[in-house]
């Protein structure tokens, strides 16, 4: 490649990235002329109106931006943040030279499509009125309020900043961070109730009959309502609850965190495709989606796990194995697994580690009043936080089933998983 072939490849690879860089990190491009010479950060108060409809404003107080009319809730702060972006960075594609006042009827600015004015923190008052398109779609006129100026604007603008009060408040039902443990969940429903308990590193189900959870789905049923957003608003203040069926709730989820206020859920009446709900730290009753009342609804053995370990191979730190076969098979966790007296290699408990752990179960069941039979292979795991245990046997018609030590189900096996584990240790088949 010749030098001055390479100079230029090694510039453009610095302009992309620098152009990358702006685009990212909101660096303003100087050459570009905008409609106002404002930050975002200097913006306390944005007004704006629709043709035909109420005015919507959102004003920062204390920090915090708020939607103030036509109604009183707190904002969707990312929503505000991008209105002010587009107000800070908006384009001036041309100024119209306007001769006389008459000719000012001809951009539709008279009455305008949308207007929106916004107030600095030093209290300076800006503005545009949005009217007609150009003979270019792509574009449309608007009046500056600042000066009287007709400008040519990109027509998108109208879109981005023509925001509703409901596009502006804030839809989050709870405001409960992601760092904060969940360790109890009560779900009460018309004919049951579905309950969960933390305990230590793993979730029980402890709805009769206690299983254990899958723990990766109870975290993502607590995240799910975590994250859980209204979609829509059927009173700001309900009088008459009962209209929603929430004066006696179908529903209710309780979920117990660590530390803080618990996340609390009632849910009434369906409304076509929707449900009412509400939470008692806010006085509206508002729209949930039908999927999050599904997950309410869900039957407990939905949440029981099918693995036998809840560990992954790589984080056991210890194991012991004892069957009736055998004098005793245990390992200390070093290098060497001795099994009445012979060595297995690091390699061969590897693998028995990973079958070990990945085994789940074909089917579960309720658990009889007694285990049908003696255990035959007891397995003991252990990692830095936990301790887990099953126990193997088969029943009368030959099912090989496990009893994780805890549980009041059985789980079915697959036979030909556990003959391969029953080789590793060099068993005869059960």
């Amino acid at each position: 490649m010749k030098r001055s072939t390479l100079v230029a490849a090694v510039l453009l690879f610095l302009l992309a990235g620098y152009a990358y860089w702006a685009q990212h990190n909101g660096a303003r491009d100087e050459s570009i002329e905008t409609v106002f010479d404002v930050e975002t950060d200097a913006i306390a108060r944005v007004e704006i109106r629709r043709e035909g409809e109420d005015g919507v404003v959102v004003a920062l107080e204390d920090g915090t931006w708020r939607v103030v009319s036509p109604i009183n809730a707190l904002a969707d702060t990312s929503e505000v943040e991008l209105v002010l972006e587009n107000l800070a960075t908006m384009a001036l594609e041309r100024v119209i030279p306007v001769e006389a006042a008459t000719e000012r009827g001809a951009f539709g600015i008279e009455t305008p499509r949308l207007e929106v004015k916004f107030f600095t923190r030093a209290g300076a008052e800006h503005g545009l009125r949005f009217g007609k398109d150009t003979l270019t779609p792509a574009n449309q006129y608007a009046e500056r309020i600042d000066d009287g100026a007709v400008l040519v604007v990109a027509s998108v603008l109208s879109s981005n900043l023509g925001k509703t009060a409901w596009d502006l408040r804030d839809k989050a039902i709870f405001t409960v961070g992601e760092d904060v443990a969940a360790k109890h969940i009560l779900v009460r429903r018309p004919d049951d109730s579905l309950v969960l308990e933390r305990e230590g590193v793993h979730w029980m189900v402890t709805t009769p009959p206690r299983a254990r959870a899958n723990r990766f789905d109870v975290m993502g049923f607590v995240s799910r309502f975590r994250r859980a957003e209204m979609v829509g608003i059927a009173a700001e203040t309900a009088g008459d609850l009962s209209e929603y069926g929430l004066a006696s709730p179908r529903l209710t989820l309780h979920i117990e965190l660590d530390e803080g206020e618990p996340i609390v859920l009632e849910v009434g009446n369906k409304n076509v495709l929707d449900y009412y709900a509400r939470t008692p730290s806010r006085p509206h009753v508002f729209l949930l989606e039908a999927g999050l009342v599904e997950e309410l609804e869900q039957d407990a053995r939905e949440l029981w796990s099918t693995r036998l370990f809840d560990a992954p191979a790589y984080e056991v730190t210890q194991f012991q194995i004892n069957d009736r076969r055998v004098e005793q098979a245990a390992t200390d966790g070093g290098d060497v697994w001795r099994e009445a007296g012979t060595e297995l290699d690091k390699k061969t408990v590897d693998e028995l580690l990973l079958k070990l752990t990945a085994i789940e179960a074909l089917e579960m069941d309720i658990r009889r009043d007694a285990f049908p039979f003696e255990a035959i292979t007891t397995i003991t795991l252990w990692t830095e936080t936990a301790e887990e245990q099953i126990e193997v046997g088969k029943e009368k018609d030959d099912t090989l089933i496990a009893q994780r030590r805890g549980d009041a189900v059985t789980l079915t096996l697959d036979a030909e998983t556990w003959r391969e584990i029953e080789a590793l240790l060099k068993l005869d088949p059960l």
